[in-house]
């Protein structure tokens, strides 16, 4: 497993900035599932400032050849930094992982944000989230020729966190779309939404904030969801998926619930 690691000593100035979901002052380490080895794969800059730099969202591709991950370069003025896209070959010399041709990229016109997602079943092409918009929206990547295609136009949202069904024609992912949108990550409200995997036939999965619908599971009148990261199943129909509800106003009231979701297309 690729996994994102903190570094041992972040000062507390930069708690928020250094979790896994922000990715700063984080390295990228290979696991074996046992937890028996690990080995670190890629170290950034160790200098802990406002220009630090950190990793975000590794994933491999399905034949375990390449490795891709979100890397913040440096601060630039912006409020995420400078962010660029890396993919990597990856393999085993002897007893050692190591990675190679490294490849920076920074499409479109922005390169205040990136997140790098899921590879397509047979590696050709990559999602990712960015903002070169202006907003933070879904993109595909092909692999091979740089090309990128964008996948949803929600130019007052948020959409992230999206990943191919296991037969590469579905996508799903979260979204603000007709919900409540704050700019503030804190006020942020999100359900997840599937679409083909061009983009096409849009529509919404759940609906963590209707009142009195069998989804809603808020404690407090004023808890928001926020539907993250999910992975599919094998079949294709289902999903485990991570969604956190919290209370704006407090900071201690944060839950994050792993909910198994179960798809039929028969209709």
């Amino acid at each position: 497993m690729v996994i994102q690691v903190e570094k041992s000593i972040v000062p507390k100035i930069y708690d928020n900035l250094a979790t896994l979901g922000a990715g700063i002052l984080n390295d990228l380490f290979l696991i074996t599932k046992d937890g028996e080895k690990i080995w670190e794969l890629h170290r950034v800059n160790d200098t802990i400032s406002d220009d630090s730099s950190g990793i975000l969202h590794p994933h491999f591709s399905h034949d375990g050849k390449k490795l891709a991950w979100a890397e913040r370069i440096k601060d630039n003025g912006r409020p995420f930094g400078e962010w660029a896209i890396k993919i990597a070959d990856f393999e085993f010399f002897g007893d050692s992982p190591r990675l190679s041709n490294i490849e920076t990229l920074q499409p479109g016109s922005r390169s205040s944000f990136y997140e790098t997602h899921t590879f397509s079943p047979d590696d050709s092409k990559l999602l990712f989230t960015g903002n070169q918009d202006g907003s933070l929206e879904i993109y595909e990547l092909e692999v091979a020729t740089n090309n990128v295609k964008r996948l949803t136009i929600n130019p007052t949202g948020w959409d992230e966190h999206a990943t191919y069904s296991p037969d590469g024609t579905k996508i799903i992912w979260m979204s603000s779309k007709d919900v409540l949108f704050n700019s503030s990550p804190f006020y942020l409200q999100t359900e997840f939404w599937l679409m083909d995997a061009d983009g096409n036939n849009k529509r919404r999965l759940t609906y963590f904030h209707e009142k009195g619908h069998p989804h809603n599971f808020k404690e407090a009148e004023n808890d928001i969801a926020v539907a993250a990261d999910n992975s599919w199943g094998p079949g294709g129909d289902q999903l485990i998926a991570l969604v956190i509800t919290s209370d704006p106003e407090s900071n201690d009231r944060d839950k994050g619930r792993i909910l198994l979701i179960e798809f039929d297309f028969s209709e």
